[in-house]
């Protein structure tokens, strides 16, 4: 997709700590490709723990392969104009909503989680992805 972020919208980002992106990031292949290497993690999941699969959390500590989405060109050319090109990957979550009833996500503010990097100026972006 190769989107890049431009100057208003950095501006809104940092006016507003927040920007949304409403266009696909990643190509239909890609997310495709994401969404079966995902459902391997949910099965293996329930499996291993015998509990629902929202609870999965940095699941690229085990698999390195979900750093292929990860730390992509594409989600790395949406971040580096607003903390700049020095990009390290701090953390991942996935939460799956599934129709049968799942894991409440309510509305919350990142920066009580981040405090120690941001006291020690490290600037530090969430990014938000929704595959389905």
């Amino acid at each position: 997709m190769g989107q890049h972020l431009m100057t208003k919208q950095v501006q809104q980002y940092h006016d507003n700590g927040l920007l949304i992106i409403n266009e696909p990031v990643f190509s239909q292949q890609k997310v495709a490709a994401f969404t079966a290497r995902f459902e391997i993690h949910m099965e293996a999941w329930e499996e291993a723990m015998g509990g629902p699969p929202e609870l999965i959390d940095r699941a690229h500590f085990f698999d390195p392969k979900l750093n292929d989405w990860l730390l992509a060109d594409e989600l790395l050319d949406l971040v580096a104009p607003l903390i700049g090109p020095d990009i390290a990957l701090f953390a991942s979550s996935c939460f799956n909503k599934h129709s049968t009833g799942s894991k409440e996500v309510p509305w919350y503010e990142d920066g009580p989680y981040y405090k120690p990097l941001v006291e020690n100026q490290i600037e530090v972006v969430t990014l938000w992805l929704a595959i389905d």
